[in-house]
């Protein structure tokens, strides 16, 4: 019975220290998103997206995910029946929980929200390549243009855009590809932070 004891609480002290590991240390991915032309390939455009995920800080295998394939023709519309309001019998709206001043706070809390999880979010490297073209030439020299201050104000050793534009024909084909890393436990604060201000402070 006592071994079997001490087995059981092993068990539960490995979990825990799996846990906090993945919490606690960095969460290694890699993104790769390619799109095929279909004027190329000869068939319906395609994308095809993979992901590669590494914890305990990069050094546990790579567990990997993908998935992609063809058009797809989307679903018909569905139509649902409207249930008719019953007689004598008024229908209240949704009410935020805490009135209209949460909504507010909300609000005004969640740039802060984004960008103090944005900052948690490390790229390691950035590199995208690709073709580009609109039915009318015009639309493309334009949607270019657009681009134009990004292409040529990102490129760096760690980040690499490179886009061209196809005169000729309406297509998108390339590739790109994308190494980041990030703590979970520093991005839940933020998030508390974001509670804070928006549930406790603001009363």
């Amino acid at each position: 019975m006592t071994a079997l004891l001490w087995v059981f609480l092993g068990l539960v002290a490995a979990v825990l220290v799996l846990l906090i590991g993945v919490i606690a240390l960095p969460v290694h991915f890699r993104l790769k998103a390619e799109v095929g032309d279909e004027a190329r390939t000869g068939s319906a455009a395609q994308g095809r997206i993979s992901v590669e995920v590494r914890l305990f800080g990069g050094v546990a295998p790579p567990l990997r995910f993908s998935g992609g394939g063809g058009r797809t023709e989307p679903p018909p519309p569905v139509t649902e029946a409207r249930e008719e309001p019953r007689a004598g019998r008024k229908r209240r709206g949704w009410r935020m929980p805490g009135g209209p001043g949460v909504g507010r706070r909300i609000l005004r809390a969640v740039p802060d929200l984004i960008s103090g999880e944005l900052r948690r979010i490390h790229i390691d490297c950035l590199s995208v390549d690709g073709e580009f073209g609109l039915a009318d030439p015009a639309d493309t020299g334009r949607l270019y243009g657009y681009l134009t201050p990004v292409i040529y104000a990102v490129p760096s050793r760690r980040m690499s855009v490179n886009l061209r534009p196809d005169f000729s024909r309406a297509c998108l084909s390339g590739q790109a590809e994308a190494a980041l890393h990030l703590t979970p436990a520093a991005l839940a604060w933020p998030v508390a932070r974001f509670a804070w201000t928006v549930f406790v402070a603001g009363r």
